[in-house]
């Protein structure tokens, strides 16, 4: 971005820029950031990197907290199958 003339200081900080949050539709200067922003992105491969990454410790999360989380799925599951006797009743 900074080889473009862009001073964000974070990836996500182009895509909260207050300054284009008040218009209705994108203007030129928004979209010419939008496109540096994701030619930034695809340069460096940052989204695959994130991707990868997150994916990495969200699997490692869901293995350390594996049973909790099958409790959590069958309760909603119950809630869900509840909730639809529920409106089949009313129907």
């Amino acid at each position: 971005m900074t080889e473009r003339g862009y001073m964000y200081a974070t990836p996500l900080a182009a895509i909260g820029d207050k300054a284009f949050l008040e218009e209705q539709a994108a203007g030129p200067r928004e979209v010419a950031t939008a496109e540096a922003d994701m030619r930034c992105k695809q340069r460096t491969s940052l989204l695959n990197t994130w991707f990868s990454v997150e994916s990495r410790i969200q699997s490692a999360m869901i293995a350390m907290h594996g049973p909790a989380l099958h409790r959590l799925r069958s309760a909603h599951a119950g809630k869900v199958a509840e909730a639809e006797r529920i409106l089949a009743a009313r129907s």
